[in-house]
């Protein structure tokens, strides 16, 4: 059954091949895939093809929120603002999502997530040359990551230890830009 998702030209334009399925009809899981994809592509992508997929995923998020369904939403998110972070021209617009990440997050208990909003605002902090800022959200963010986190049954156990590696690496990732290399390389053995 086609679930909408095509392959992608060589220019990195999504293509949808008909009949196409509307964002209604798709699985919670395929709109998660699919922004997970559409970050991987976008990072090889010129500025053309990054904003194409910014929009893409921007419409994946307003389908996620119109569902409602708390972890999912959290997910898209933290795909849009992934995105908007590599994305020349768009950073900025990182900003807002990044607060509505770590709101959401917060108010739905979703700590791993909340420990990986942390850390994609220490990126950004780090992108405005503000590393005391970074080292505060990175330090929040490690500290939920070292309580003992409970898996989330809701999103099965593989789901969930894909989110915990993404925050562990978004984490490291930061670590390592601040020249915290010993336990940078701490964090990213944890997420392998």
């Amino acid at each position: 059954m086609n679930r909408g998702c095509a392959p992608l030209r060589d220019d990195s334009t999504a293509v949808r091949e008909e009949p196409a399925t509307t964002l209604s009809e798709v699985s919670d899981a395929w709109l998660v895939g699919r922004a997970r994809e559409l970050n991987a592509v976008g990072q090889h992508s010129d500025p053309a093809g990054q904003r194409s997929t910014i929009r893409e995923a921007d419409n994946l998020l307003a389908e996620a929120q119109r569902r409602g369904e708390p972890r999912i939403v959290a997910q898209l998110l933290r795909h849009c603002a992934s995105m908007r972070l590599a994305t020349p021209g768009m950073v900025e617009t990182a900003d807002p999502l990044l607060d509505e990440l770590l709101t959401h997050s917060r108010r739905h208990g979703l700590d791993v997530l909340q420990a990986d909003a942390r850390a994609l605002r220490g990126r950004r902090a780090l992108q405005n040359g503000s590393e005391d800022t970074a080292l505060t959200e990175i330090a929040h963010g490690l500290a939920m990551l070292d309580e003992e986190l409970v898996p989330d049954r809701t999103l099965g156990r593989r789901s969930w230890e894909r989110l915990l590696a993404t925050a562990l690496i978004d984490t490291g990732l930061v670590l390592t830009q601040l020249g915290v290399y010993e336990m940078a390389d701490e964090v990213m053995a944890r997420a392998h």
